[in-house]
């Protein structure tokens, strides 16, 4: 909440709310280290989203950092790790992006019920950090296959199958000339 006292009738901007907020994380002791690195997170992604990369990547850092520890928030942690794989492409630091990317996205396959839309999510970000590597092979080989899979698990509770087309391992990507 905004202190009265403190805006004396002027207008606070979102961001001046979201560095309040962020300075007020570790100061709070009424919050364990989870919730701290929750809240970290999302004023991560929200900076994110305000194109504020610097400061999104602080957070994430700060997230990913506190969150490493705990199975409980295993999944939190993941999705962080993918949020700031999409902030280091932007402050260009692609091979942090892709470290992250591809850690996040491995993982992610070894926890039970993530839903198809989080796997998709993971999926995203790597075909991102692809794209920022310019790098179109190795997602053309492997995004459908990792696509079915994750069109398969959420159709599979209703008891269809989706299958995708798949490029043999050594087939060369076409391109115009």
């Amino acid at each position: 909440a905004v202190d009265p006292h403190q805006a004396k009738g002027r207008e606070i901007s979102a961001h001046e709310l979201l560095d309040r907020g962020a300075q007020r994380i570790e100061p709070d002791r009424a919050l364990d280290d989870g919730q701290r690195a929750e809240i970290a997170s999302t004023l991560g992604r929200i900076y994110y989203q305000l194109g504020l990369f610097d400061q999104a990547n602080t957070l994430q850092d700060h997230a990913i950092r506190a969150l490493s520890p705990a199975p409980e928030h295993a999944l939190l942690r993941l999705q962080t790790e993918a949020e700031r794989a999409d902030t280091m492409i932007e402050l260009g630091d692609l091979k942090t992006a892709a470290a992250l990317a591809a850690d996040a996205s491995e993982k992610v396959g070894t926890l039970p019920r993530v839903s198809a839309d989080k796997r998709a999510q993971f999926l995203h970000t790597q075909a991102r950090v692809a794209l920022a590597h310019r790098d179109f092979g190795p997602a053309t080989r492997s995004s459908p296959a990792q696509l079915a899979s994750v069109l398969d698990a959420s159709l599979a509770p209703a008891g269809l199958s989706t299958a995708l087309p798949t490029a043999p391992a050594g087939a060369a990507s076409s391109t115009r000339g």
